[in-house]
């Protein structure tokens, strides 16, 4: 096997980078007649809706075979693709702009004029690229190609209007949305209702329907119900595999909301099976794919499997300037050392980074990361360790504001009762009071599982073992 993996290492990596959804558009639209040809496609489109278990490659076949299937895969992919798209009418934009358009792309670009509509994933950007070449075209009177770049602008001047309008109320919402997603307040039904209607407009550009779906994904997160968006997930699923959302990138965010989807029902083999699915390219996003992948690991009671995943975006960690999932990735680590009973190396991980990022944990998410901090420094029994640095972060204070929102559960007042038991400042009546008053307070408990894991922890520490 490692012969044929070094022979065929281009072909490899293709093989390992294919996603599902992607194998199902090569089933659409690549057909070889040669059967050794189609053998190599089905064993690579079969490989990739496995996460092990993969399939062998013959290794007697020819490798120019090996070459030509996976050349076959990617013209048929990048054809689909509509970030290849966009960056084609981007390189004619600035080619016309600068006077340097060539005979070929402008050839292309007509065509697509001349054959696309305004439901064209990037219509917006081409009919702003026909108002450009319109200029371009009519000054060295190229009448013909003028009068059809005039004929499209004519023709689809009120889609692009109303595209724009709808561009305009997505961003005015957008104020309200993630302003209540960064709250965890309640987001007005007719932002998600209008949305909705937006997003299943099959007559309105792709860019615009992807960007009414972010939305609606900021809404169900907040609301933690994603029961209103099974349709939605099943539609946009249906237009990636027709080509309409094709991107590795739009792909790879899908993948990683569908990770977030099946957790919410309770699948997790199936949450799990995407979350590998939106790590096999690396990109912009990765740290958030790597958090939602380890989270749900840990979920699962799969505490190794999640480290591995997380070290993988060690170093994209380090150098992210994006705290919230810089924290997050901080925080499921210190869960997964816990859970695997490395309770040093988890103090360890969570003082390091204590130490360096305490001004961004206490702006972002300090209940997340004390949460794990606080666990390990109980499991480490360094009470007094526990309360300075709560002292020190005004963090019952901070518990105390926080206690109104719909996410909120008392792990901070809880941890700080048990060191307090365990420093003697409190009795075992007085902690045993506190926890009942707890438990019994259902607002302030997510679900039966976080009262269980905090029970646990509560009989571990008091009992010392």
């Amino acid at each position: 096997m490692e012969q044929i993996e070094n022979k065929f290492t281009k072909f490899n990596e293709f093989a390992k980078s294919l996603l599902p959804i992607e194998a199902e558009l090569l089933r659409q639209y690549c057909k070889f007649e040669d059967a050794e040809k189609n053998q190599i496609l089905q064993i690579l489109l079969r490989n990739a809706s496995k996460i092990d278990k993969q399939e062998k490659f013959p290794e007697y076949f020819d490798k120019r075979k090996y070459s030509f299937v996976k050349q076959k895969c990617t013209q048929i992919l990048e054809a689909h693709d509509v970030d290849k798209i966009l960056e084609r009418i981007q390189s004619w934009e600035q080619a016309i702009l600068l006077d340097k358009i060539e005979k070929d792309q402008e050839k292309l670009c007509l065509q697509m004029f001349k054959h696309s509509s305004s439901n064209h994933f990037h219509f917006i950007k081409l009919y702003e690229l026909a108002r450009i070449y319109r200029h371009y075209l009519s000054i060295r009177m190229k009448l013909k190609d003028f009068h059809l770049v005039q004929n499209y602008l004519n023709q689809h001047e009120l889609e692009y209007n109303y595209a724009k309008t709808i561009n305009d109320k997505l961003n005015a919402s957008s104020v309200e949305i993630v302003e209540h997603y960064i709250k965890n307040a309640e987001t007005n039904d007719q932002w998600f209702d209008w949305l909705s209607e937006i997003f299943f407009n099959e007559l309105l550009d792709g860019q615009s329907r992807i960007l009414t779906w972010i939305r609606l994904i900021f809404i169900s997160h907040n609301r933690k119900n994603y029961e209103p968006l099974k349709n939605h997930f099943h539609d946009f699923e249906k237009n990636i595999c027709s080509g309409k959302f094709y991107s590795k990138r739009i792909l790879s965010n899908f993948y990683s909301q569908f990770v977030l989807y099946h957790t919410y029902f309770k699948n997790l083999n199936q949450a799990i099976f995407y979350g590998y699915q939106s790590i096999k390219i690396i990109n912009n996003d990765y740290l958030y794919y790597i958090n939602n992948l380890a989270a749900v690991l840990l979920r699962a009671n799969r505490p190794a499997d999640a480290l591995d995943s997380l070290k993988l975006a060690n170093t994209i960690a380090k150098q992210s300037s994006n705290d919230h999932n810089k924290i997050g990735h901080a925080a499921f680590t210190i869960f997964a050392y816990i859970d695997l009973k490395k309770y040093q190396q988890a103090q360890t991980h969570a003082f390091i980074f204590y130490r360096a990022f305490r001004k961004e944990i206490l702006e972002h998410r300090w209940h997340l990361f004390f949460s794990a901090y606080f666990k390990a420094l109980l499991l480490n029994k360094e009470y007094q360790d526990l309360l300075k640095i709560a002292q020190s972060c005004h963090l019952v204070e901070l518990d105390a504001s926080y206690q109104s929102n719909s996410l909120y559960r008392p792990n901070i007042p809880w941890m700080i009762a048990l060191a307090k038991f365990k420093t003697k400042a409190i009795n075992l009546s007085q902690l045993n009071q506190q926890i009942q008053e707890w438990s019994n307070n259902k607002s302030s408990i997510n679900s039966d599982s976080q009262i269980s894991e905090l029970i646990e922890l509560n009989k571990i520490v008091v009992s010392g073992k």
